[in-house]
């Protein structure tokens, strides 16, 4: 987990079956299982201020396999002006005290104020977006900034149909700390694809985000006014 400012740099692909998720994590180390409570929140009263300029803000409680749990705010802010399937990322944790008082003057927050979910509403911040997911890492080449998520989302509300969203991705991200280094952050990423693909790994590449393919599934309005013409 990172903290303080950083720059992430991800794809998200779908493998087709259990073989090539096996393909794709063979030669990585896998470093834990974890559970994640996420809970976005957006000012709805200002037409969903950080969703227009896309902007994620997070709160997350995550217990790992040894049941210690971790309470934290994120707020990820997209470094190409895109929406939807982004590739970089300035992430921001409250982990960090730098994250943490950049989080409230992004939010428009006093500096002084603690996080909390109370204080998010009495921003006029709400939760948009809640769902759980299960988080399996692998570290590529060992390298603790380099790494693979296997990600399936649990426990989703049932929809009116009686249908409930499921997600399942595997996240290949590379962390880096300065804007000069995104380019070869980029290429370590699709150098690692091409060599599983020629490996014979099947899967889909540049798949959306969680949160875009949660308001697909419930909120289509929604959806379709901030994603759908940038990820289709």
């Amino acid at each position: 987990m990172m903290t303080g400012k950083t720059i992430e740099f991800e794809r998200k692909i779908k493998p087709e079956t259990l073989s090539d998720v096996k393909i794709i994590v063979d030669e990585s180390t896998f470093a834990g299982r974890f559970r994640q409570d996420d809970t976005y929140y957006d000012n709805i009263d200002a037409g969903y201020l950080l969703l227009s300029r896309g902007c994620w803000l997070r709160v997350r409680k995550e217990t790992d396999r040894k049941g210690k749990h971790i309470s934290s705010f994120g707020l990820k802010v997209p470094r190409d002006g895109c929406l939807g399937r982004l590739s970089a990322y300035e992430e921001l944790s409250s982990l960090d005290a730098h994250g943490a008082l950049a989080i409230r003057w992004h939010l428009g927050i006093s500096k002084h104020a603690p996080l909390s979910g109370r204080l998010l509403c009495f921003y006029g911040y709400a939760p948009v977006v809640r769902f759980q997911t299960v988080r399996d890492v692998y570290r590529i080449a060992g390298d603790p900034t380099f790494t693979l998520c296997v990600d399936r989302t649990i426990g989703c509300p049932v929809r009116k149909d009686g249908a409930r969203f499921t997600y399942e991705v595997i996240e290949v991200e590379k962390i880096v700390h300065t804007t000069g280094m995104v380019r070869m952050a980029e290429k370590m990423v699709l150098q690692f694809l091409d060599k599983k693909a020629a490996r014979g790994a099947r899967f889909t590449n540049a798949v959306g985000g969680k949160v875009a393919q949660y308001l697909k599934f419930y909120e289509p309005e929604l959806y379709k006014k901030f994603f759908l013409q940038h990820i289709g």
